[in-house]
């Protein structure tokens, strides 16, 4: 069989985008799309390495589960193990779809039925469906209750208990001591902090006054926020503790006056850096 190495590297490079940008919409990478390209490119010239029988000690087995590692590496940033552990499960998860997708159809139909180009984007697509179908029944039905957890907020010795929600949304950090924010409904620490304080944040938009007026009495941060409709700043303080399921975690309390969930399952959301 005649193999056009032009023609397979284009092919394959497309192929690993494609790959790379749904685990990056999984995932929520922020990774840019010059960065998986170049990524793309070099796991084209990988495969091209699989049509040398002379190169088959890089290419075996070890060989792709070692690429693999090291280009999901290059694709996408990991904090944690766990996260790159992840972000390989689904790097996996998305090839082994794409790659059924096609095999099944080549033996569905007739294999001539199918020039090189209508397969693959006929596979992309396919393949695309099933992904996004199969993301947004876990994220719905599976996800949503495993990222709510029991929050305690502590000042001396008075205390407050929710339930919290890890929320990628949710990037607020102190700019002063760099620790991420949770941000919670005003009922749940109305029982922890000065009566006035309490008050005057729910009877003014003033948070700068605020956080003048009582911020020697009492450990308050000023925390910026910026969102579609505008920027500004959220109230915030340092408990003396704050577990999540019982377990101690260094962070800052964000106080807001609007309801951070319209079910009401919680009442406070926790920036994911905190996990």
């Amino acid at each position: 069989m005649t193999v056009y190495i032009d023609l397979y590297f284009i092919i394959n490079t497309v192929l690993n985008f494609v790959i790379l940008r749904i685990t990056k919409s999984i995932i929520k990478s922020k990774s840019s799309n010059p960065r998986l390209l170049l990524s793309s490119i070099a796991g084209a010239l990988f495969a091209i390495l699989l049509l040398f029988p002379q190169t088959e000690f890089i290419t075996g087995a070890v060989g792709k589960i070692i690429f693999s590692i090291i280009l999901t590496s290059l694709s996408f940033k990991a904090v944690t193990i766990k996260d790159f552990i992840k972000n390989l499960a689904v790097f996996y998860l998305i090839s082994f779809t794409i790659g059924g997708c096609g095999y099944s159809l080549i033996n569905l139909f007739n294999k001539s039925s199918f020039s090189t180009a209508k397969l693959l984007l006929i596979t992309i697509f396919i393949s695309y469906l099933i992904l996004n179908i199969s993301s947004a029944v876990y994220e719905k039905y599976l996800r949503y209750d495993t990222l709510i957890h029991k929050l305690t907020i502590v000042i001396n010795d008075l205390q407050t208990e929710t339930h919290c929600f890890y929320d990628t949304g949710n990037t607020l950090y102190d700019p002063i001591s760099k620790l991420p924010v949770i941000v919670v409904n005003i009922d749940v620490v109305k029982n922890i902090l000065p009566h006035n304080i309490i008050q005057d944040i729910i009877s003014t938009n003033d948070i700068v006054s605020i956080y003048f007026s009582y911020c020697t009495n009492i450990m308050l941060k000023l925390i910026p926020y910026h969102t579609v409709s505008g920027n500004g700043f959220m109230l915030g303080f340092k408990p003396t503790e704050v577990l999540i399921d019982g377990k101690n975690t260094d962070a800052i309390i964000g106080i807001s006056t609007a309801k951070v969930s319209n079910d009401e399952k919680y009442c406070a959301i926790v920036n994911p850096q905190i996990i």
